[in-house]
């Protein structure tokens, strides 16, 4: 099992793109060797797609598991996105105990005090990218999509609808917020009902 951590390129965070997230990830899940079990949360959910579908490595996902992604073309043109105000996205300089909380409502002190201290920068560029739209083409393998119902990032509304696009199973998260499923008081329960759809879908 590998989870990997999106990296700037050398040039730095500035200069980093889509691409270049892209291309860290798919040389980690091939240091690995087929079959793969992807899955991906918000802009993770995005590249994990990419990589389903992807010429290297389409072939070797049995499973995808998306949490919320941030929606490909030609969904994203349905989420209000807040533009880039430079050329890095100051998440971690502005980030407060108080904003996180808000970001994640359904989680719990203990980890609304340990997570507010781990938010990440994050390049304008990648922003700017997969708000335009990412083009990609359908994945074949069976797909679990888990929708938070309050999610403020990507609405519940255009989840579904990537999800039909999908032809994805669906597990809708009542009062879950864009980052609950993962780290919300009900973590542990959803991780367990992934682990049982994947015991189904893939039995062998």
């Amino acid at each position: 099992m590998v989870c990997p951590e999106l990296q700037p390129q050398p040039a730095g965070l500035a200069d980093t793109a889509y691409a270049d997230y892209l291309a860290q990830l798919t040389l980690s899940i091939q240091a690995e060797g087929p079959p793969w079990i992807v899955i991906g949360a918000s802009l993770g959910g995005l590249l994990a797609i990419d990589l389903a579908q992807g010429e290297g490595t389409r072939q070797s996902v049995a499973a995808l598991v998306l949490v919320n992604p941030v929606p490909p073309a030609p969904f994203a043109a349905q989420v209000v996105w807040e533009p880039p105000s430079g050329a890095i996205e100051p998440w971690a300089k502005t980030a407060s105990l108080v904003s996180t909380t808000r970001a994640v409502p359904d989680a719990d002190p203990a980890t609304w005090d340990w997570l507010w201290r781990l938010w990440r920068d994050e390049s304008a560029l990648v922003l700017r990218q997969v708000q335009s739209g990412i083009e990609l083409a359908r994945p074949t393998c069976p797909v679990l999509m888990l929708i938070s119902e309050e999610d403020d990032s990507v609405p519940a509304a255009v989840s579904a609808q990537v999800a039909d696009w999908l032809h994805a199973d669906r597990l809708l998260l009542a009062g879950a917020s864009h980052v609950g499923p993962l780290l919300g008081k009900r973590a542990a329960e959803t991780a367990a009902r992934v682990l049982s759809w994947l015991g189904y879908r893939l039995p062998l």
